[in-house]
């Protein structure tokens, strides 16, 4: 990809193909996205170390979260707060109505692909010294303790019904048990580096 150009992020209809809308991003390609209801973050256009908020259907511009120090690796929305991580060695935790920063978290993963996810007041982000993750206390910050098995870094964590599972660069996918921290499952078959995990439910 050539450098001087912009990145564009593009909204299709499922059910024509057509695009519905576009946003501007950042002269990079390395971006990163995630939508939640009508809210639309990403990597911001002007800066690579920030994140824009959109409401995805009006294309309104709703706002910008900045504060690290490098591009940022990783993006999670919930109800009321954004949570972002960045190959500055930060997370951090953000109010949505105020977009100020309401905490920080050391130890997040420096990678240009890193780990994060939010369940209730807990959050899983892959760690920047070890191939692990930490699972950290939002009310308080603390960190509670480190799910360790991975050979080398973790790429991406979701949780469900009380099971984390994260994918590495190990070729790897983990299945862990929040109640005792204990890996369960290892899934091996991929030949390099698994950079996304997700899961298929009836429910």
């Amino acid at each position: 990809m050539d450098e001087t150009a912009k990145t564009t992020y593009k909204m299709w209809s499922l059910d024509s193909g057509d695009c519905i809308r576009e946003f501007m991003g950042p002269r990079t390609d390395e971006v990163r996205l995630f939508v939640k209801g009508d809210n639309f973050f990403a990597t911001a256009p002007e800066d690579d170390s920030a994140v824009a908020h959109w409401n995805i259907h009006s294309g309104e511009r709703l706002g910008t979260f900045v504060g690290h120090g490098a591009r940022i690796n990783a993006i999670f929305a919930a109800h009321k707060r954004l949570v972002t991580g960045a190959r500055d060695g930060h997370a951090k935790e953000w109010a949505l109505s105020s977009q100020r920063e309401t905490r920080a978290f050391p130890d997040h993963g420096r990678k240009h692909v890193a780990a994060l996810a939010v369940v209730g007041e807990r959050m899983y982000n892959s760690a920047r010294a070890e191939p692990v993750i930490n699972e950290w206390n939002l009310l308080t910050g603390q960190l509670l303790r480190r799910f360790a098995g991975h050979t080398r870094p973790v790429s991406s964590a979701v949780v469900l019904q009380q099971k984390l599972y994260s994918a590495s660069e190990d070729g790897t996918v983990k299945e862990w048990s929040l109640d005792s921290g204990e890996c369960e499952q290892t899934f091996k078959g991929h030949e390099d580096s698994v950079w996304q995990v997700m899961l298929m439910c009836r429910n």
